[in-house]
Parts: C-alpha cells; structure tokens; sequence
C-alpha cells in the first residue's frame, strides 16, 4: 500500500485553473506551479511554471513565466524565459521578450518583440 502523495511523479505537479465565466481581478497573480487561464483576469501574472491562456482565456496585464501559450487574448506585455507560443486563435497586443517564440499561422502579435539568449539572466 502506497501513502498518499508518495509518488514523485505525480505529487509535485499542480495547476491553478481559473475556469471559462469566471473573472478575477487583482494587483497580482503569484504561483510556483502552472497556471490555466481559460475565464478573465485583470493583473499581473508571476509564475514560476508554465503559463496557458485557453482558447476562451483573456488577461489584461503583464505575464511572467518560463514558458507562455496563448490560445486566447493577452492585453499587455509577456516575458517567456523560455518559449512563448501563440496558437491560431491566440491574440497578443503588447510587448514580448522571449527566449524563443512560435507562431502559428493565423496567430496575431501586435507590439515587439524581443528574443534573449538562454544563458543571459536579466531581469526585465
């Protein structure tokens, strides 16, 4: 018999889901584990994970994670230590500095874009 929450591979992994007809507004969204985005957020978002915006997902304000996906709308600046990547039906009006990016057709960026290398560690 096993404990609960003994299992490395599934322990340490969580999300924080802010679900599609939900709205939140605050000065600031922190977290060390990933963050689904598919309702309305009004602030700013520091994650130290992943952070998905879905396809019904919409956030006004800057977005810090290592690695960014937007399916959704994104109204403000983005800074994707590792990768952002936009989808078809994702939207981003504001500045980006990534490590890398994708972008698939149909995927909409307005605002510039910076590209950093992996090595450099500034803070932005």
């Amino acid at each position: 018999m096993r404990k609960l929450g003994s299992d490395k591979s599934t322990a340490d992994i969580s999300t924080t889901v802010i679900c599609k007809d939900t709205q939140i507004e605050a000065s600031k969204l922190v977290s060390k584990a990933s963050v689904l985005i598919s309702g309305e957020f009004i602030g700013d978002v520091e994650v130290s994970a992943s952070v998905t915006v879905g396809d019904t997902g919409k956030v006004m304000g800057i977005i810090q994670a290592d690695n960014v996906l937007v399916s959704g709308e994104v109204i403000g600046n983005i800074h994707a230590i590792q990768q952002l990547q936009i989808t078809h039906t994702g939207s981003v009006i504001g500045d980006v500095v990534v490590g890398t990016i994708v972008m698939d057709e149909g995927a909409q960026l307005e605002g510039t874009c910076k590209m950093r290398k992996k090595s450099s560690q500034e803070e932005y």
